[in-house]
């Protein structure tokens, strides 16, 4: 008789994001007819089926675990300061990466009993996260269930680092979501102030950006015969427009449904 392993790992509580790839079914098609770049797909899939870590890490004991599920991403660490935000900052690298190839995401964090190993994840918060992001999400964001807001709230306070609540947002119909522009806005914020020096390194930093920021603006003009898909990436570029300092070399996005351009800061 062949005994197989026992499982490495417990079933216990951990925190948990389900994050989708939105529009990657339409990609696959376009790719059947000929339309996209083997190479763009399949550099766009690295992105999604690899999450960013960090080396050397910073985040000592999150247990970070990630796992490609179809087109989405299923990532878990452990229940402490660290693991919450090993987490937060690989679905903010990782969509920050997306949104430069076109592409938003969408999903949940949720804290609840799971198990994930190296090939095998399920359990209660998987399908709690999977819900969420199917019936509640709706917009291209990553829902924080208030418990896991509370646990930030608590972290922040006892570490001394208020600046990662700046990781948790409340939108307008509800919901906390992960700030996946935090660090774009500070870099943004940085280059702006330093332009005046020219800084090569700033220089590419405010083109990066600005890519991203063109493709945003393409997506909402691209979607305006679809008034499901337009009011979704309308709502993104409300954010982004809210997050991101504006200036000659990064303006606003503008459309239907947007505030009109003011001056610039910078």
């Amino acid at each position: 008789m062949v005994h197989e392993d026992l499982p490495k790992g417990n079933y216990e509580e951990r925190y948990f994001a389900f994050v989708d790839i939105l529009g990657f079914q339409g990609l696959i098609e376009q790719l059947k007819r000929g339309d996209t770049q083997f190479k763009t797909l399949w550099h766009l899939l690295k992105r999604i089926h690899t999450p960013p870590q960090f080396d050397p890490n910073p985040f000592l004991g999150s247990g970070f675990r990630a796992q490609s599920i179809s087109d989405a991403v299923a990532i878990s660490t452990a229940v402490n300061a660290n693991g919450l935000m090993h987490m937060f900052a690989a679905i903010e690298t990782m969509a920050t990466a997306l949104l430069a190839e076109g592409y938003f995401i969408r999903g949940a964090i949720v804290k609840g009993p799971l198990y994930h190993d190296e090939s095998t994840v399920f359990g209660e918060a998987l399908v709690k996260a999977y819900l969420l992001e199917r019936d509640v999400v709706r917009y291209p964001r990553v829902m924080i269930v208030r418990e896991v807001v509370e646990d930030l709230q608590r972290y922040a306070r006892e570490n001394d680092k208020v600046w990662a609540m700046n990781y948790a947002l409340q939108a307008d119909d509800g919901p906390a979501f992960l700030n996946v522009l935090r660090y774009a806005s500070e870099q943004v914020n940085e280059s702006i102030e330093k332009s005046t020096l020219l800084d090569p390194l700033m220089n590419d930093v405010m083109r990066h950006y600005g890519d991203i920021r063109n493709q945003i603006q393409y997506r909402f003009m691209a979607s305006s015969d679809n008034p499901r898909h337009f009011e979704k990436v309308q709502w993104f570029a409300r954010y982004w427009n809210k997050q991101i300092r504006s200036c000659q070399a990064l303006p606003r996005i503008t459309g239907p449904g947007l505030s009109p351009e003011p001056a610039f800061w910078g």
